[in-house]
């Protein structure tokens, strides 16, 4: 969870900086987009690992 916390506060801070360099809305979005898609990708395959592990487990 530590990883998704910084993996969330390092797009937070690209969309800032482009946003507040550029002036303009959609670059940080542009920007902040894929970063978000990529640590909510990131965050389903760790805890589908983590639920399939489990039910191996009870097995």
């Amino acid at each position: 969870m530590r990883l998704f916390a910084i993996l969330i506060a390092a797009s937070s801070l690209t969309s800032f900086s482009v946003g507040y360099v550029t002036e303009d809305i959609f670059n940080s979005f542009a920007v902040y987009s894929p970063l978000a898609a990529t640590s909510w990708v990131i965050s389903e395959w760790f805890n589908g690992r983590k639920i399939k592990k489990q039910l191996l487990e009870e097995n």
